[in-house]
């Protein structure tokens, strides 16, 4: 499992078909405690990216949000919704 100290160092590579000239983006799904027990990657847009977040996360409930990095640093994060109403995470690009 990644922690958080360990996060810094990751970098994306192209992934799923992606083209050299394309953003290759890594998810972090991270759980409570900060532990990272699951990474995916995807190419494509930032868009597409927190699209992929967004499953990513749905389908891991023990993580609480998905970091989303590109070349070394956090791009966006998407958190479970503190509201037990709604399920839908919300989506923060930086």
């Amino acid at each position: 499992m990644l922690t958080a100290a360990r996060r810094r160092t990751c970098y994306a590579f192209p992934v799923n078909g992606a083209r050299m000239d394309e953003n290759s983006y890594t998810l972090l799904a991270v759980r409570p405690d900060g532990a990272v027990p699951v990474v995916d990657l995807v190419g494509g847009s930032r868009k597409a990216a927190l699209a992929r977040a967004r499953a990513f996360l749905a389908e891991h409930s023990s993580c609480v949000h998905v970091e989303v990095w590109l070349e070394g640093r956090m791009v966006g994060q998407v958190r479970r919704s503190a509201a037990p109403e709604s399920a839908s995470p919300e989506a923060t690009a930086f």
